[in-house]
């Protein structure tokens, strides 16, 4: 054995003990005069498979040598052994306690929790009375959905009342008749500053058509009504496309085209409520530049903000137009005409129905691409009394030959929810999120509508924070949608309590928490369900065994 002593001058000198014992490190403290301090300790040989590390108190230590088939993984301050991961796993903190093996998903807040239902699939208050041509607003002070549609009995108009549940329930009211004469659609509006829902008809089974309205209010699951008013205008000929919406405090406007001086040309009324009573006021010419025939080509959208009315049209070699519109008493006024799109926007023959977001105060229109068939959004910003548009977005690019678009502001997420069918490319009935940015929008997630034909007028209920969307071709029936549910992630590698850190096999792992799965089969996750079930609809993955599922795919 061998001393090194050191020079006052040096900073270390290391005393080592060559021994077969262990090692023992040493250093000067040139301040201490030359005193030598021992910063390290004795220890044993090292077992095979050990490795020294440091402890808490800077003291060479052994580690042992890990169970086989685990690796040595670095946490905060020390090394560890810990099992080995195959990939396709990732590290997430819980809201609420976590099974394993359970679908999980993405709150909006960054964490984890159990996947639940997105969606009540098809609901039917079981009537026959409400037949056909279903039109939909929300009644925002009693919390009821407000369906207008075609009766059983002489094409008679109905309404019925629907509560909505924020547990994707709902339950319907017996169906009223709103008006007993032939109807040929009939259109609600509510008007939140006096609590009632108006309502444009159009008669049928007689040419001329004539324009009716009422003025009603939700009683529990039921509604009643103040008397019957008539248009002021009634010239020969169809009355088509009709739009209609609420305009702020005890305003209603309706925009159609009617046959006048041998053209169809789009006018706008007035309507006013007072007490239990509406009234109209004199029609206006929506264009006077051109004998359009908008039949079937009306939006309008009353943007809160600047307290003005905007109004969409197109023309018969689908240009698409937009008005601002000014409410002065019984009648409105017209900024200039805008072209919002040449060629770029087609809404077929169907009406477009736009909505106002309130966060952004911004007028969002989504409708079809004319070229590619592509769902698309257009933002609409209204200045004194023009609108400026920015350029269109489309938000599902593997989408083709989208029809039947709507938008509804959701004010909890300060998002839009559009609701399309696409026929080809990513076939189906969709409901999609998209935020405004700008003059532009993101485009988010999109959620499978559950059963056929789930496509049709889409209202936000914010009390229960739900969205509600009618189905098209039948009266009476909905879906409600909880668009802000937990977007799935994957499935749950272990039990996670509540505010804990834990493993999720997402897409490329192999979840071994699962038990009686066949091996070999498809297994996905439906919209109406939060537990995984065998089948190819909305595949996840497949089965490897009893207990073990690959996760092939990451979306839903």
């Amino acid at each position: 054995n061998k001393v090194l002593t050191a020079d006052a001058n040096k900073d270390v000198t290391a005393i080592r003990n060559l021994s077969a014992t262990g090692n023992l490190v040493a250093t000067v403290d040139v301040t201490a005069g030359g005193a030598i301090t021992a910063t390290g300790a004795s220890v044993g040989a090292l077992a095979r498979g050990a490795i020294q590390t440091g402890n808490a108190s800077g003291v060479a230590a052994p580690l042992t040598k890990g169970a086989e088939g685990t690796v040595l993984t670095a946490g905060a301050n020390d090394l560890s052994w810990v099992a080995a991961s195959g990939g396709g796993e990732q590290e997430f903190t819980a809201t609420g306690a976590i099974t394993a093996g359970q679908p999980v998903g993405l709150t909006p807040t960054g964490t984890i929790s159990t996947s639940i239902a997105n969606q009540s699939g098809l609901l039917d208050g079981g009537s026959s009375v409400t037949v056909s041509l279903p039109k939909m607003d929300y009644d925002t002070n009693a919390n009821k959905v407000v369906i207008c549609t075609r009766g059983s009995s002489n094409y008679n108009s109905v309404v019925e009342i629907v509560t909505p549940n924020a547990n994707l329930t709902a339950t319907f009211g017996t169906p009223v008749v709103s008006r007993s004469a032939s109807t040929s659609l009939a259109t609600p509006a509510f008007d939140p500053a006096t609590g009632r829902t108006n309502i444009l008809y159009v008669s049928s089974g007689t040419n001329p058509q004539w324009i009716y309205a009422r003025s009603g209010i939700v009683s529990g699951t039921s509604m009643t009504f103040g008397s019957e008013a008539t248009g002021t205008y009634n010239a020969n000929g169809d009355i088509l496309s009709p739009a209609f919406i609420n305009a702020g405090a005890n305003k209603s406007v309706a925009v159609m085209t009617q046959y006048q001086s041998g053209q169809y040309q789009a006018h706008a009324y007035v309507l006013t409520t007072s007490g239990t009573s509406i009234s109209f006021g004199s029609p206006v010419v929506l264009d006077s530049s051109g004998a359009f025939n908008n039949s079937h080509r009306h939006g309008a959208v009353y943007d809160s903000n600047a307290g003005k009315v905007v109004i969409f049209y197109q023309e018969p070699n689908q240009n698409s137009f937009a008005r601002v519109g000014t409410i002065s008493g019984s009648t409105i006024s017209f900024g200039s005409r805008v072209t919002f799109s040449s060629s770029t926007f087609m809404v077929q023959n169907t009406q477009v129905y736009p909505c106002f977001d309130t966060n952004s105060n911004k007028v969002v229109l989504a409708t079809t691409n004319s070229i590619t068939g592509k769902p698309s959004v257009i933002v609409g910003t209204v200045s004194g009394t023009s609108i400026s548009f920015g350029a269109p977005v489309v938000i599902n690019e593997a989408a083709a030959n989208a029809s039947g678009m709507y938008a509804a502001f959701d004010s909890s997420t300060n998002t839009v929810s559009i609701s399309y069918y696409t026929s080809s490319g990513d076939t189906g009935y969709w409901l999609q999120k998209v935020k405004v940015n700008g003059t532009s929008v993101d485009v988010g997630p999109k959620i499978s509508l559950s059963g056929s034909a789930i496509m049709g007028p889409t209202r936000y209920a914010d009390d229960i924070d739900r969205t509600i969307v009618v189905k098209t071709d039948s009266g009476g029936s909905l879906a409600i949608t909880n668009t802000n549910a937990p977007a799935y992630v994957g499935l749950a590698k272990e039990n996670i309590a509540d505010g804990a850190t834990g493993k999720i096999t997402v897409v490329g792992g192999i979840n071994e928490s699962q038990s009686n799965l066949i091996t070999g089969f498809p297994y996905g996750l439906a919209p109406t369900s939060s537990t995984i079930a065998v089948g190819p609809a909305n595949q996840i993955g497949t089965a490897l065994s009893a207990t073990k599922i690959y996760l092939s795919k990451g979306s839903l």
